[in-house]
């Protein structure tokens, strides 16, 4: 399910909020909210305790118009309509609650993206966030990313060849599902036995 602003999903030209106003004006429901996608996934781990999913955090927190009001499409039920109401942006003015669906499930590994370090850790002040990586809490009061890595201006191949630098969570779940794999293999070194997804994650936070 798309969510909350997205900037030319209808006509390419006005940003379209995917909000429902039956159930609130200004903010969109689905965010932050633990739904049959969380669901879904939660039941995958619970089923297979041996795996342990690594999602990305989302990339649009505090995503929505510079100014408002501003002209946007907004769903009445049967069509889009160009409408003026004023709504806050993904997140609200602080940017929490603006975790997409599916990244509230609650035995995953929700990874948000934060800026290289190049000086290396020396304690939490030395990691700065990225400003579009999504932040809970969800709707019930939970902890949310889970971890972060890097996630910005990473070193990437392109479409058609060459390389470039690239933004997103997308980056930094994989990272993270790295970390993961070594902590795994270190905990069969160690133990040898098969770490549960929830010994990983315990183990990773």
């Amino acid at each position: 399910r798309q969510n909350g602003w997205i900037f030319g999903a209808i006509d390419g030209q006005h940003w379209a909020w995917f909000g429902d106003e039956a159930i609130s004006p200004t903010v969109d429901w689905s965010m932050g909210f633990y739904g049959d996608v969380e669901r879904a996934y939660d039941n995958i781990m619970f089923t297979g305790p041996n795996h342990l999913m690594v999602i990305s955090a989302g990339n649009q927190r505090l995503e929505g118009p510079d100014t408002q009001p501003t002209e946007h499409h907004e769903w009445d039920g049967d069509s889009w309509e160009l409408v003026q109401d004023v709504r806050e942006l993904d997140g609200g003015p602080n940017g929490f609650d603006s975790l997409p669906p599916g990244q509230s499930t609650k035995n995953a590994v929700i990874s948000g993206a934060t800026f290289k370090n190049a000086g290396g850790y020396s304690g939490p002040g030395s990691v700065r966030m990225s400003g579009f990586s999504c932040w809970g809490p969800p709707d019930d009061g939970r902890v949310k990313p889970d971890n972060v890595a890097p996630g910005v201006s990473i070193f990437v191949g392109e479409t058609g060849g060459g390389y470039g630098f690239a933004d997103g969570t997308s980056f930094s779940a994989p990272i993270t599902t790295g970390v993961v794999g070594l902590i795994s293999e270190h905990y069969q070194n160690a133990f040898n036995s098969t770490p549960s997804g929830a010994m990983l994650r315990t183990l990773l936070n």
